[in-house]
């Protein structure tokens, strides 16, 4: 008998967040993004075209999520950059067992179309201001 409740975390994805604070000078809330990391996780996309990606790692909203790779190191969205398809962190929840702890989180991601308007440009390198900047 498989249990419907253990999740294979098979995929990899690297996720950029970030850090605010508040300008003493101008009293203006500023983000300063992190360095990626690479999380485990396992996706499931949905018929309005956004990601719903599981993981055990707590992500923040207006996050970055890249290069999206299956088991074998493949890209999962391989829309012609080097780094695939990149999405934004809309939402976050986290998902409870029967006993109310958690034991992982569900967030809802948006893809990321470039300001030129083309997904085939060079790979998004640097996530600033909820977009991807190119290189």
């Amino acid at each position: 008998m498989r249990l419907n409740t253990v999740r294979k975390y098979n995929f990899t994805a690297s996720y950029r967040g970030y850090n605010t604070f508040i300008d003493p000078n101008t009293g203006a809330e500023q983000r300063t993004y992190v360095d990626p990391v690479e999380i485990k996780c396992w996706i499931v996309n949905n018929a309005v075209g956004q990601l719903s990606l599981h993981t055990k790692s707590k992500l923040q909203n207006d996050g970055g999520i890249g290069r999206l790779t299956s088991p074998n190191g493949e890209l999962v969205y391989p829309i012609g950059t080097l780094s695939g398809a990149v999405w934004r962190v809309i939402e976050g929840m986290p998902m409870l067992d029967s006993f109310g702890n958690i034991y992982e989180y569900k967030y809802r991601c948006q893809m990321i179309v470039p300001k030129l308007g083309s997904v085939t440009e060079s790979a998004p390198s640097l996530f600033i201001n909820g977009s991807w900047t190119i290189d």
